[in-house]
């Protein structure tokens, strides 16, 4: 499980930092290009990305501001679909699978935020015949700060469960289960450093 919430802040650090640090090394074209390819296999976010790679080189290059209102609304709708269905399976606590999935909307939703700085960081874009073409920028803070609260919450919960699962199996009284219970006790304190 810790694997998975590893593997995904890999991702997302890989997602947001590595395109900046090669935005030298490509032309807006590239950039462009790589964002309708991203598009192509319906990964948003990457699309996302590149395209205001491109723009920080080139503000009215086409290309790059037709691959961005294409990509910018789905990998907004994309990333709010799958919140929503994450926080209605969230509702009740079942266990570890619900700790992964609070802190996949945690990610998410740091993902779009990460999206709403990169456009607010651009310079003004517009088309070389017209004038300048905004974005709605959604503020995600507050929902951020919300989604942190329920990971936390469902991280006590989970520590909890574990915790007493090991002091089940202690009052067993046999080598095997004070095993079983170290493990649950080591469960526990990943979720919560110093449990009990």
């Amino acid at each position: 499980m810790y694997k998975s919430i590893t593997l995904v802040g890999i991702l997302f650090f890989s997602l947001f930092l590595v395109p900046w640090k090669y935005v030298n090394a490509q032309s807006a074209r590239e950039f462009a290009k790589d964002s309708e390819s991203k598009f192509a296999t319906q990964q948003f976010d990457d699309a996302v990305v590149l395209a205001i790679a491109a723009l920080m080189k080139e503000p009215s290059w086409e290309r790059a501001i037709e691959a961005l209102q294409q990509a910018l609304p789905a990998s907004i709708r994309n990333n709010e679909n799958k919140i929503a269905q994450l926080k209605e399976s969230t509702t009740k606590f079942t266990g570890d699978y619900t700790v992964e999935e609070s802190q996949e909307i945690v990610t998410r939703y740091s993902n779009l935020i990460a999206i709403s700085d990169k456009l607010m960081n651009l310079p003004e874009i517009k088309l070389k015949k017209g004038g300048p073409i905004k974005f709605d920028i959604k503020n995600y803070g507050a929902d951020l700060r919300q989604a942190k609260e329920e990971l936390l919450k469902n991280q006590e919960l989970a520590a909890e469960k574990h915790y007493q699962l090991g002091q089940d199996l202690l009052k067993q009284n046999n080598i095997e289960k004070n095993k079983l219970a170290a493990k649950e006790f080591r469960k526990a304190l990943l979720y919560v450093p110093d449990y009990k």
